[in-house]
């Protein structure tokens, strides 16, 4: 005699359980549903990723339509997220998080560009004067920084004891 496992109720969302993996595997589906609360997943909201799927999966699968057409197989694929554009909700928050502590503080991280990407170098220049409302107080980099003092400084047009013709 066979014996079902009987799964807890709620943990599998009815529509996925016959979801074809050329419509979306295994670990993508757990990284978007990961995007919404569990009691969302049973009717999402229509602007997310999960509506989108869920459209799919309610007309294409096991004992439903089993051939799509190439135009509708291309936009899918166009349209569903990928593995790499799905993010967790603690990711997501995390960035929400350090956006709001840089306009808070009037800090911003520096990058160097390298190739095609960018590599955080370490260094927080802050462009925020003392008022946050002053539009006039916006410190820059070069101009504002001790370095960027002390090359202008150094310049020959700049320099005490100079003629006009030594400039």
């Amino acid at each position: 005699i066979a014996v079902a496992e009987k799964t807890k109720a709620g943990d599998v969302v009815p529509y996925f359980e016959t979801l074809p993996p050329t419509i979306m595997k295994k670990e993508q589906l757990d990284l978007l549903l990961s995007t919404l609360p569990k009691d969302q997943w049973d009717n999402p909201p229509e602007d997310s990723a999960l509506y989108a799927l869920k459209c799919y999966a309610e007309v294409y699968g096991k004992g439903k339509a089993t051939k799509m057409g190439w135009w509708d197989y291309w936009y899918m694929k166009q349209t569903l997220p990928t593995q790499g554009e799905i993010f967790d909700l603690v990711a997501i928050e995390e960035d929400f998080q350090k956006q709001r502590e840089e306009m808070r503080t009037g800090s911003k991280a520096a990058y160097f560009p390298v190739f095609i990407d960018f590599i955080d170098s370490g260094i927080q220049t802050k462009w925020r004067g003392p008022e946050p409302f002053a539009g006039d107080q916006c410190y820059a980099p070069l101009p504002d920084s001790g370095f960027g003092k002390q090359y202008v400084k150094n310049l020959a047009f700049y320099r005490d004891g100079l003629q006009p013709w030594q400039r």
